[in-house]
């Protein structure tokens, strides 16, 4: 009796090694495959316009702004919009504004409300500035390379591809809360 329930445990056993194996290969076959796209040129992006809602002072958004003025291509626009024209968080867009004068960046002020969610309805007051087809939206606090632009509206020219989404990593700030809120987003 003993006999067969240990052969019977040893097969379960050696099935879930097998799996574990399996997955083991295909995550570094995932890995491999991505290295190489990684490493493969980025075609260049057609021109697209970035919406940035913001609301309030956020630490280090001059910083995280930045980031999205200094993209390797060249024919952007970037809109950054708030509800009132006294944000604080648009001081940051007027310091970028008399640091890159040649950039298309340009802030929306609208308080219109469009349904009950603020963000939308900034993203909705910031629309009729767009003057590209290609529209990406992104938080005041990411940071992003230099060749986001590219690498989020390269996949837009297959025509099976209708949206791109991209996965975030939280950073934390000194202090407990702020290391537990980018823990919650990371893990």
């Amino acid at each position: 009796m003993i006999a067969a329930a240990q052969l019977w445990l040893a097969g379960i056993v050696t099935v879930l090694a097998g799996l574990a194996m399996a997955y083991m290969i295909a995550a570094c076959l995932a890995v491999r495959i991505r290295r190489t796209r990684r490493a493969s040129p980025v075609p260049a992006a057609p021109p697209a316009t970035i919406l940035i809602p913001l609301c309030g002072a956020q630490p280090e958004l001059y910083e995280s702004l930045r980031t999205f003025c200094v993209q390797t291509c060249k024919d952007l626009q970037i809109i950054c919009g708030a509800r009132d024209t006294h944000d604080p968080a648009l001081e940051s867009v007027r310091r970028l504004q008399r640091e890159f004068p040649q950039l298309d960046l340009l802030i929306a002020a609208n308080p219109a409300q469009h349904g009950s969610s603020a963000k939308v309805s900034n993203l909705i007051n910031m629309m009729s500035l767009a003057r590209h087809d290609y529209l990406v939206i992104a938080d005041g606090d990411a940071r992003v390379p230099l060749d986001y632009l590219e690498r989020v509206v390269a996949p837009l020219a297959d025509e099976g591809v209708g949206i791109v989404t991209c996965l975030y990593r939280g950073h934390s700030r000194p202090g407990l809360w702020s290391l537990l809120g980018s823990l919650f987003i990371n893990e």
